[in-house]
């Protein structure tokens, strides 16, 4: 069985006819059975089905918890064009329990105790560790692989515009230039995406998925994984009105920043400090402080950034930012966080992590709180590489004079690491950037800009 989309719609058909999704020879479709099952229950209130809420070029994985106690599973079904499909082979409903997967945490956990350790491979092991659990759901790889052709497809047109734009920019050729940046702008645009909406407590890293698990080529050697092909967007469960919320128009967050550095130096700012020129106000010294700032409205603010350390425990299944406890920081009041819908970057460890049923999280938290979008960790991350990503996202959204679209934005940043892992004969320390790229999770609407500005001078509090 092979996916088509004839006249706009979405269908599995028998035989060598399906439309492929170009470049279809690059598509290695395992086999599975999909059963279209009619128009999705409950999404959204204005439609009986999801074609008058999803663009064309944008898909949805739904993942529910079925089963209880010891036998705790999860149901797929995915949303294109109108249709939702869901899994009914029996052999994909075996493969999906929870005991079948291991979270991004847990196996980062393993890979970072044995780096002190003899043994070669810790963080190849680890990426295998994820990837590769996935061979076994074979109905999922007919819905997500010609979604990550369709990126690959994209990512071709971009690629090619921007050198096309880059000569004709060289030769003065500003005519020509314009046109290749209009060109580059549709295909990003018009390029696919993906909500993933999961309700369980699972904590599975969709976007490690790899087109190429059960190809018998290394997912290593193609690079094929979901997230580094297509911009992914995670959102908590939502009722029916909350959906639209999320996927109509789009969001911009333009203004300067609102900073809680612990990981960093303390004390005042140094002159080399990479945020201290766009800070609206002046540094909060803990999240208390910083939740305080929340609370009142500055019409500056497009960006909050929090650098702390994050904790889980597991005996008593709870989480915490900067000494800070989920059920704690639930409880206050951000309108400043809801007027202007900024945009905040959670660059702590595990401060995308789930608790509780349904499952909450720091993330989930401040999109509740109206923020446009979050970029949250699921597993613990290096001081080293949490300070980069911050600077590099700052950096580009204050250079750039569009901004950057965040989802997409980290899409590239996964891309890079791939290629970089493609590019150095995939060494451990290669495995262990691109494990940690992925371990950036993007919450929030579908289309999220973000421009970062030098505030006025006199806007900055004492």
């Amino acid at each position: 069985m092979t996916p088509s989309r004839p006249g706009g719609a979405l269908r599995l058909v028998d035989g060598d006819d399906a439309v492929e999704v170009a470049p279809a020879e690059s598509v290695p479709l395992p086999e599975g059975t999909v059963t279209d099952v009619g128009p999705p229950r409950g999404l959204p209130p204005k439609s009986a089905t999801l074609k008058g809420a999803l663009p064309d070029n944008v898909a949805m994985l739904r993942v529910e918890p079925t089963g209880t106690g010891t036998d705790e599973r999860f149901a797929l079904h995915f949303h294109r064009y109108g249709k939702q499909f869901s899994v009914l082979d029996a052999l994909d409903l075996r493969a999906q329990r929870r005991n079948a997967f291991k979270t991004f945490a847990e196996v980062a956990d393993t890979a970072y105790r044995g780096e002190g350790s003899l043994a070669p491979g810790t963080w190849s092991d680890a990426h295998d560790d994820l990837v590769y659990k996935w061979k076994k759901l074979t109905t999922l790889g007919t819905w997500l692989c010609p979604l990550i052709s369709e990126g690959e497809h994209t990512e071709q047109r971009v690629a090619t515009a921007e050198r096309a734009h880059a000569a004709a920019d060289r030769a003065g050729d500003a005519v020509t230039a314009a046109e290749e940046a209009r060109e580059s702008d549709s295909a990003k645009a018009a390029g696919p995406r993906l909500i993933i909406m999961d309700t369980t407590t699972f904590e599975i890293p969709w976007e490690l998925y790899c087109a190429d698990h059960g190809s018998g080529s290394p997912a290593a050697q193609t690079g094929r994984y979901l997230g580094a092909c297509l911009p992914v967007v995670r959102l908590p469960g939502l009722d029916d009105a909350g959906l639209g919320r999320y996927i109509d128009g789009r969001r911009t967050a333009d203004g300067g920043m609102l900073v809680y550095d612990a990981l960093g130096p303390q004390g005042p700012p140094r002159r080399d400090d990479p945020f201290t020129a766009y800070e609206v106000r002046s540094r909060a010294v803990s999240m208390d402080d910083l939740v305080d700032r929340l609370r009142t409205v500055d019409d500056l603010l497009a960006f909050v950034l929090i650098r702390c350390h994050g904790t889980y425990d597991v005996g008593t299944n709870t989480v915490a930012l900067g000494g800070m406890s989920l059920v704690k920081f639930s409880a206050k009041d951000m309108a400043g966080l809801a007027a202007n819908g900024s945009v905040v970057l959670l660059s702590a460890c595990g401060s995308a992590r789930q608790i509780g049923d349904p499952p909450d999280s720091f993330a989930f938290t401040f999109l509740l709180r109206e923020a446009s979008a979050v970029v949250a960790t699921v597993a613990d991350i290096p001081v080293a590489s949490s300070h980069g990503f911050a600077v590099q996202l700052i950096q580009e959204a204050a250079r750039q004079p569009g901004g950057v679209d965040v989802p997409r934005r980290l899409m590239e940043h996964r891309r890079r690491k791939t290629a970089r892992l493609q590019g150095d004969g995939a060494s451990d320390t290669a495995y262990k950037a691109l494990l940690v790229a992925f371990m950036y999770t993007y919450y929030g609407h579908l289309h999220t800009t973000l421009r970062i500005a030098r505030p006025d001078k006199g806007s900055r509090d004492a």
